[in-house]
């Protein structure tokens, strides 16, 4: 996966929600931003997941994005929001 908007679709989207969901938890996303930090030189995508917080109804999640060459790709940042 060399393309960042293909990163983007995959990476942000099943990050937060394994990072926020669980049987009894259902988590949405209400707001989310990319910050691109530069082009992949690797040929394989790795992605970290880190919950910033996790409060009563609202939670925030960071996206770390790096290559096999561990050059920075982009951060996600993820406000959702429980249902």
């Amino acid at each position: 996966m060399k393309n960042l908007e293909e990163a983007k679709k995959y990476f942000g989207n099943d990050h937060f929600a394994v990072a926020t969901n669980t049987p009894d938890c259902h988590v949405v996303t209400s707001t989310s931003q990319i910050t691109y930090l530069g082009t992949v030189k690797g040929d394989t995508l790795i992605s970290e997941s880190q919950i910033i917080k996790m409060g009563k109804n609202l939670c925030t999640v960071q996206i770390n994005i790096t290559d096999n060459k561990e050059n920075k790709i982009a951060v996600i940042m993820v406000n959702g929001i429980r249902v």
